[in-house]
Formats: C-alpha cells, structure tokens, sequence
C-alpha cells in the first residue's frame, strides 16, 4: 500500500460584493474605508480556514480587528496589508 497525502481543501476568494457578506459602517465605492467601527460579516459553512486581505493603504503597521467564530467571544486580531490568516 501506498499513502495517499489528502489534499487541501481549495481557496475560494469571495468578493465584498457577494451575497454572503455584509458590509457595514462607512465604506466607499471601492469598498474601502477609512471610518473606526466600519466591518463585515461573513456567512459561510464548514470553514475549514479564513485568509483576509486588506489592500496597501491599511493602517501601519497593522488594524486591529475584532473576530468572533460561530457565535464565541470576540478577539483582536491584528491585521495588515496583505493576506492575514485568521485562527479558527
């Protein structure tokens, strides 16, 4: 017999214009803000892992982003330009 490694599950990129995301406070028409409580909820199911990208005139060096999975207690996460993996 042979092993056989599993593959990752594939990353799908879900834009801020999907169905599943809401976006709330301020936000422009190039969906960026610049405005403290400004957020987005996202409804998915079986999330396996969550990678957020933010675009280069995020604040430096990070933004701080509070996160709640499933309904739990929020914590900070500190984001920054680029990919940021979120801990599930």
């Amino acid at each position: 017999l042979e092993a056989v490694k599993a593959l990752p599950p594939p990353i799908t990129t879900i834009p801020s214009t999907h169905r599943n995301v809401h976006l709330h406070g301020r936000w422009d028409e190039n969906v960026g803000s610049w405005w403290a409580g400004t957020g987005i909820k996202l409804n998915v199911v079986n999330l396996h892992n969550l990678y957020i990208n933010l675009g280069e005139y995020t604040t430096q060096p990070f933004a701080p982003a509070a996160v709640s999975i499933d309904g739990g207690p929020y914590f900070t996460a500190n984001l920054s330009a680029g990919d940021n993996v979120i801990p599930l």
